[in-house]
C-alpha cells in the first residue's frame, strides 16, 4: 500500500524499512515523518486548497472495482451500494433502539439502494480524519495511517472531510480539488454516507444529530 500510494500521492508517505513479528503480532518499522497533529478546522484556507489539489491527484487513479489495495478482495464497483446497504444494516443493529429510531435507518437504506451505482472507484481512506495526517505551518507533510486505505468511491473521503470544516475552508478545498478534477456530486449520497461514518465513529463518540446536520459546505 505504501509503495502504491507513494507512487501517486503528492503528500509524503512513510517508507517501510522492515517488518517483524513480536509475540505473534505483526509490526512494520517506517521512517519518521516530519510534522505535528492538527485538526482541519485549525488549518489555514491555503493549506486546505493545497490539500484539495493533493487529494484530487490521489483520486485520479481510477478503478472499476472496489476492495483492498492488495487485490485479495475485490468486487465490481456497481455492487458498492448493495454491499454498503448490507454493512449498514448489520452495524445499525449493534446500536441501541434509540439510535435506530433516531436514524430512520430503514429509510436511509432504501434510499441508498435506489441511487445510481458509482461509476468508478479510487484510493480512499475508510477512517478519514485529521489524525491520519501530519501538518506544518503551511502544508500537510505526511499521511501516516496508510493501513486504512482501500479502493472505493471518492465520496468516502469527501463526506467525513466536509463534516470537519467550515464554509471558508470547504470552499478553499473544493477550489483546489477542481483545479485538478471535477468535484463529485454529493447531494444524493450525503445522507447514507454520513450515516455510515457516524456508525463507524471515525472521530470517536460523536453527537449524531450534529454530525448528520452539518451544513452542506461543499455545495455552497
Amino acid at each position: 500500500m505504501n509503495k502504491e500510494l507513494a507512487a501517486i500521492s503528492p503528500i509524503p508517505i512513510p517508507q517501510v524499512l522492515r517488518k517483524a513479528i513480536i509475540e505473534d503480532v505483526e509490526f512494520v518499522v517506517v521512517n519518521k515523518m516530519e510534522g505535528n497533529q492538527r485538526q482541519f478546522i485549525d488549518c489555514s484556507p491555503s493549506i486546505l486548497e493545497s490539500f484539495g489539489k493533493d487529494l484530487a491527484i490521489i483520486h485520479s487513479r481510477r478503478f472499476n472495482e472496489c476492495g483492498n489495495m492488495g487485490g485479495a478482495f475485490r468486487y465490481p464497483v456497481t455492487e458498492f451500494n448493495k454491499r454498503l446497504t448490507q454493512v449498514l444494516s448489520e452495524i445499525t443493529h449493534r446500536y441501541d433502539t434509540d439510535l435506530q429510531e433516531l436514524s430512520k435507518y430503514d429509510e436511509i437504506l432504501q434510499g441508498l439502494l435506489e441511487l445510481p451505482d458509482p461509476s468508478d472507484a479510487s484510493y480512499v481512506m475508510v477512517d478519514f480524519d485529521a489524525r491520519q495526517f501530519l501538518f506544518s505551518d503551511d502544508k500537510i507533510t505526511a499521511i501516516v495511517d496508510t493501513e486504512a486505505y482501500v479502493i472505493g468511491p471518492r465520496e468516502l473521503d469527501l463526506i467525513p472531510l466536509e463534516c470537519s470544516l467550515d464554509l471558508e475552508r470547504a470552499i478553499a478545498f473544493r477550489r483546489g480539488y477542481e483545479s485538478i478534477d471535477a468535484f463529485p456530486i454529493l447531494h444524493e449520497i450525503r445522507r447514507p454516507y454520513r450515516y455510515f461514518f457516524a456508525l463507524l465513529q471515525v472521530k470517536g463518540p460523536m453527537d449524531y444529530i450534529q454530525w448528520m446536520n452539518t451544513p452542506h459546505y461543499f455545495d455552497m
